[in-house]
């Protein structure tokens, strides 16, 4: 969705597209070269899906300051862009989430990994 269309949607419809764009799921662990390679491509995803959910949020900030800024103020409009950036702010608070929680899977696999080979070693 574009800017505009994101103030010119409902709260619904901006849900809707946040769920099937936004809500990816983490494998449960890390096991292979392959998973490892998945996550990786989760965090790529993930960095690049904050930074646009984090422009949409500055975007809507800007335009609820407009909006109040206005002679003839729309409360309704004024409302929902409030809505909006709420609605936002909670997947930009998942994102950090789940970018976290990948990185550290990341992590403790490679703990693993060195564990591992300094048992062959001994």
């Amino acid at each position: 969705m574009t800017f505009k269309e994101i103030e010119n949607s409902t709260t619904s419809e901006l849900f809707e597209f946040l769920i099937e764009n936004f809500s990816n799921s983490l494998p449960s662990e890390v096991n292979s070269v392959e998973e490892a390679n998945e996550i990786s491509k989760i965090l790529s995803k993930t960095a690049n899906n904050y930074m646009y959910l984090s422009e949409v949020y500055a975007f809507l900030k800007f335009s609820i300051r407009n909006e109040k800024r206005k002679e003839n103020k729309n409360k309704a409009k004024i409302d929902d862009l409030i809505d909006k950036k709420e609605i936002i702010d909670r997947f930009i608070s998942a994102l950090k989430l789940q970018y976290q929680a990948a990185s550290r899977m990341i992590t403790i696999r490679e703990s693993n990994i060195k564990e591992l080979d300094m048992c062959k070693s001994i």
